[in-house]
């Protein structure tokens, strides 16, 4: 019996082998590969397996040529992109072998979406926005909102006619800009959502078209996508108190307006010494400190913060707090001591 059964699995090697050898076993490529646009910056690339491909474990080698190189593997027969597409868009897809080294591949099969109208240095130019966290007027359900400012040059070559569009994508929902800022010849050249549907502690990337029209040109469009981490513009920390006791400052702040709690944030205190222009900076996880001072200067406190990296991707330091000053001040033949200040973050509008 064990004879037989090591000849009959010696068998199916074999013949599994003679069944993918380059010979012997071809690979066909996929059918009705198409993309479409499914939202700004985001394409859908959908593909058949081919009907007349022998039923074997099967992946499919996906290559981006169009905006920029990429490829990867995958075992659906679709895949979602998300890449600028003022550019045009162009793909190609092949069969292969699932978890296989093998060098057999099917042949490519391609598409692409044509880049969009429009002559050359029509778009926009340096693009760049920055995002806020501010309080919801729906404070039981979503107490926090972010807001969006984005800004741009006009193109070198548009008209002077030329008036610019913004909207922005995140995750399924698109918003179309309602608030303006302009320039000498009333083109739009900022923009400001005061409410978005952003959130601030998504993973996702921000897409920001903008077009524009003209009846002199056709305008192109200009697509970016942006990290939230990189874009946003942390709160100061909030209502930072400072005591002089013994010599010593104690300095204490609460956390910045945001959707981020408390554990999530480090900071960094300056204490200026007024007197000699001697500045102490400290890197800190914990929202106190306290400082050795000496009994004839005068100090200025300031706290910023950004979100730390075991929440999200590190990004930029936050503004600074408003400054405290403590510490002795002289007038004419008398000094003052200040003691205990607290002061509370005023959060800037755009």
């Amino acid at each position: 019996m064990v004879p037989a059964l090591l000849i009959l699995m010696g068998a199916l090697v074999t013949l599994q082998a003679d069944l993918l050898s380059p010979e012997k076993f071809l690979l066909l490529p996929p059918v009705n590969f198409t993309i479409k646009t499914t939202g700004l910056a985001q394409v859908l690339l959908h593909w058949d397996p081919n009907p007349d491909q022998d039923p074997v474990d099967l992946e499919y080698h996906v290559k981006i040529n169009v905006p920029q190189e990429d490829e990867y593997d995958t075992k659906n027969t679709e895949s979602k992109c998300v890449t600028p597409l003022h550019e045009g868009f162009a793909a190609s897809v092949r069969t292969i072998l699932k978890s296989s080294h093998s060098p057999l591949a099917s042949s490519w099969v391609s598409a692409e979406l044509k880049a969009p109208p429009g002559s050359s240095g029509t778009s926009v130019m340096n693009l760049t926005c920055t995002t806020n966290t501010v309080k919801s007027s729906h404070t039981h359900f979503r107490p926090y909102q972010v807001s969006l400012r984005c800004t741009w040059l006009v193109g070198k070559d548009a008209p002077e006619d030329t008036q610019y569009f913004l909207y922005y994508r995140f995750s399924v929902w698109t918003e179309e800009c309602q608030e303006y800022s302009r320039d000498a010849l009333n083109r739009n050249i900022a923009c400001w959502f005061p409410r978005t549907f952003i959130n601030s502690k998504g993973f996702e990337q921000l897409a920001v078209h903008v077009n524009g029209s003209s009846k002199h040109a056709a305008i192109k469009p200009f697509d970016q996508l942006f990290t939230l981490h990189a874009i946003d513009q942390v709160n100061p920390p909030m209502n930072v108190t400072v005591e002089i006791e013994n010599n010593s400052l104690y300095i204490q702040w609460e956390k910045p307006l945001s959707a981020f709690p408390v554990h999530c944030f480090k900071y960094k205190l300056k204490i200026y010494n007024t007197k000699n222009g001697y500045s102490q900076m400290e890197n800190l996880v914990t929202n106190k400190f306290i400082s050795k001072i000496d009994d004839v200067s005068t100090y200025s406190i300031q706290v910023r913060a950004a979100v730390s990296s075991p929440c999200r991707m590190s990004g930029s330091w936050g503004e600074w707090s408003q400054p405290i000053y403590v510490g002795l001040t002289y007038g004419q033949g008398c000094f003052h001591q200040f003691r205990r200040q607290r002061v509370a973050s005023k959060i800037s509008p755009w």
